[in-house]
């Protein structure tokens, strides 16, 4: 370190306490909270314009079409969550 205790042409070092120090946290095993949260609210998106009653409205302006499309790609992205999660703490027991 040169004199006046500056860094020059680097990255100053991190502070004692930071997230810097600290190593990734490992992932839990079961889903989490999150996961069934994105589940759930993406069921509720798909299953809402029946359980509602709002399929037979006179005019259709697309909302219900967005619903069921977006609550589809939330059940896709919160299984493919889950999945990747059990595949990754089986893969850390096997090696």
């Amino acid at each position: 370190m040169p004199e006046g205790g500056t860094h020059h042409g680097s990255r100053p070092p991190a502070r004692p306490g930071s997230s810097a120090l600290l190593p990734p946290a490992p992932l839990p095993a079961h889903p989490q909270l999150s996961d069934w949260t994105i589940l759930i609210s993406g069921a509720w998106l798909v299953a809402s314009p029946w359980v509602l009653g709002l399929q037979n409205t006179e005019v259709c302006d697309g909302a219900h079409v967005f619903d069921v499309a977006a609550g589809a790609v939330l059940l896709v992205l919160g299984a493919v969550s889950m999945s990747l999660r059990v595949l990754l703490h089986r893969k850390e027991n096997n090696a």
